[in-house]
């Protein structure tokens, strides 16, 4: 089916645009500046150079996180953790909501999206001055002779940019789903290479719907970012205007399902939300499951790639035989944060997300100071995939059907089974014959014995039902909650407006902070003395660029944090 615009009314439209001065830069959510610390007295901060948006914020000193503190509605800051140097900055964990303006119906599924994810900061045409916005989403464009925003980024539907331009807007129904295939990678798009596929699709009953632009009769200028894998028409494009303002037009109709978490939906508003997010973006995306050989080739030439500076080591082997490889980077012979992945062999994205934190500790690809100073006082080591054998054949299980999350020394004997998959393996195979008893464990075991251990992070996957979620141990072994309680609060701060979580709320992290008393690697490790949690993704290959993020920043943020309280050595 195709709909038609008249070029008259784009004419039209395009005149009222082009109208217009506005911003150049295509970020305009611009980060809260920092401010500084002129004294302490009894734990409130004496702040000066600027006044600071209420949350967390990160107290920073040479490049180096030593403190946090949080800030209450009037603006007070209280040191919360670390230290609070004079002079030291202080800089804000989230990002300043950028004023986006939305020309829709109030009533329409993108309306009541934005108004979501962007809070505070979304208002609805005409409700608002369009002078005042950073950003404009324009689902329609607007009747008579009214003005087009005059923001420095407008986001158009294709609907709204086949009006502008006098196009058409193509609408497939097919039987298998169709994506979006990537042709240029723009300066906000990380994470994506020329020829990834993205899924994006509704449905209509059994079919599957995308909508697309005509290849043909674009304006001069117009660079096609993205085009669908049915038709080759364009789904993503953007345009500079003369102006120098950035107009990007986007396929927001085609994903109709719950934006986040439906398939075909789940990436809905990634290109809005990383243009307007100037703070760090880590993820990337995973085009396929890799073989075991690929995944540990990646490794390789990972370590091949900075030969002196990460060290990769074969630390045991699983239950079949595989090698268990550990790779190690920063200071030596300093204690050491270490952090695991694929306990359960079908939980793939845990793999993928630590390879990816392996790379930016390694390339620091925003010079963050940060990192720097941290690798500079501690170790980090990454045992990425425990379970060879159960990523290898899809299993959650080892090859002798133990859990390996069964089988660590912490209340093992009281383990009597579990429900779901595990219900149907016998208690004593599940757990295996003894603590300890398989070459997985042991691994993880010998590594978190070996000197000082900073801080541990096992990660998990689960059903998409259940959230991104923290997990503390068990209660009665837990090593500074309050310090754990921090993370989570931190973290949902930097996550804030930075992706949706189905239609009616935005991506946050769930805390589930009295544990559990089962036999996990958590609470193994919380029972000999280390701060241990846990953290569980859901989802899967679809959503990878959010998930390999994820991982980064919980595990960056967790080691900021801890490095605050007890400074390397």
């Amino acid at each position: 089916m195709t709909v038609r615009y008249s070029y008259r009314a784009g004419l039209m439209a395009a005149i009222l645009l082009l109208g217009g001065a506005g911003q150049t830069a295509l970020l305009a959510g611009q980060a809260a500046g920092a401010a500084r610390v002129s004294g302490e007295q009894e734990g409130v901060l004496q702040v000066k150079d600027g006044k600071l948006p209420a949350g967390p914020a990160e107290i920073r000193q040479g490049g180096a996180v030593v403190g946090f503190a949080r800030v209450d509605p009037e603006g007070v800051a209280r040191r919360v953790l670390g230290q609070a140097p004079r002079d030291a900055e202080i800089h804000p964990i989230a990002a300043q909501e950028p004023r986006v303006l939305v020309m829709a119906p109030p009533d329409h599924p993108a309306a009541k999206e934005a108004g979501v994810l962007f809070g505070a900061g979304m208002s609805l045409a005409p409700d608002a001055p369009a002078s005042e916005a950073d950003a404009a989403i324009l689902i329609q464009l607007p009747e008579g002779n009214a003005n087009i925003p005059k923001a420095g980024t407008l986001f158009l539907s294709l609907d709204a940019y086949a009006a502008l331009r006098g196009l058409e807007v193509r609408s497939h129904q097919v039987t298998k789903r169709p994506a979006l295939r990537i042709t240029v990678v723009a300066p906000w798009m990380p994470g994506l290479e020329v020829g990834h596929e993205i899924s994006w699709f509704g449905k209509e009953g059994d079919r599957f719907t995308q909508r697309s632009l005509p290849a043909e009769g674009l304006p001069d200028g117009a660079r096609v970012l993205a085009v669908s894998t049915l038709d080759q028409g364009p789904i993503l494009l953007e345009e500079t205007l003369p102006d120098g303002r950035r107009l990007v037009a986007l396929d927001l109709e085609s994903p109709n399902g719950r934006a986040g978490y439906d398939p075909g939906s789940k990436l809905k508003w990634f290109f809005i939300t990383r243009a307007l997010d100037t703070k760090a973006f880590y993820g990337r995306h995973v085009p396929r499951r890799l073989t075991v050989d690929e995944y540990t080739q990646r490794l390789r030439e990972l370590a091949a790639r900075h030969t002196g500076r990460a060290t990769l080591t074969e630390i045991g082997k699983g239950s079949a035989g595989d090698p268990i490889l550990s790779l190690s980077l920063g200071k030596k012979d300093a204690p050491r944060f270490v952090f695991t992945g694929v306990l359960h062999g079908g939980e793939v994205m845990n793999a993928y997300g630590l390879l990816r934190l392996a790379e930016v500790l390694l390339e620091n690809p925003r010079e963050d100071a940060r990192i720097s100073r941290l690798l500079g006082e501690y170790g980090v080591e990454i045992i990425p995939l425990l379970n060879a054998w159960g990523y290898a054949h899809g299993k959650q299980t080892n090859s002798r059907d133990c859990d390996l999350n069964r089988n660590f020394d912490y209340l093992w004997e009281k383990f009597q089974g579990d429900s779901g998959w595990r219900a149907a393996i016998k208690p004593e195979v599940l757990r295996g014959p003894a603590p300890f008893s398989e070459g997985e464990t042991q691994a993880v075991r010998d590594r978190l014995l070996a000197g000082k251990v900073a801080g541990y992070i096992d990660f998990h996957q689960h059903g998409m039902e259940h959230g991104h979620m923290l997990m503390l141990p068990h209660r009665p072994v837990q090593r500074q909650p309050e310090v754990l309680r921090l993370l989570h609060e931190v973290l949902n701060a930097r996550l804030a407006g930075r992706a949706l979580y189905g239609s009616d709320q935005r991506l946050q992290l769930v805390l589930s902070g009295t544990g559990s008393p089962r036999p996990f690697a958590q609470n193994w490790a919380a029972s000999r003395g280390i701060t241990a949690c846990t953290f569980e993704l859901p989802g899967g290959v679809e959503e990878s660029l959010i998930l390999t993020d994820m991982v980064v920043q919980e595990a960056l943020h967790f080691m900021w944090i801890l490095a605050a309280t007890s400074p390397g050595s």
